[in-house]
């Protein structure tokens, strides 16, 4: 079960590499097979869709995203953990 503190190390470990653009750590959490789908794909991708499929189609839009929009950071806000 994620506990509280695992899920805020979780997220802290997210939000840290997506702020010093390492693709690699970010891509470490998507599997192959990986569907995103998102308004900002849709944007950037000039696809209505929105439909990114398969890590490598993923990592090439990320890489255009971090491109596109070198200032981008994040910051974590909150981090839910919802009880099962």
């Amino acid at each position: 079960m994620l506990t509280q503190d695992s899920a805020r190390d979780l997220a802290s470990y997210w939000i840290r590499a997506w702020n010093t653009h390492d693709l690699d750590e970010i891509m470490s959490h998507y599997a192959e097979d990986v569907v995103l789908v998102s308004p900002v794909a849709a944007e950037i991708l000039n696809d209505p869709s929105g439909t990114v499929k398969g890590k490598e189609a993923l990592r090439a839009y990320f890489k255009r995203g971090l491109d596109v929009y070198p200032n981008l950071k994040f910051a974590l806000h909150a981090v839910p953990v919802i009880p099962v």
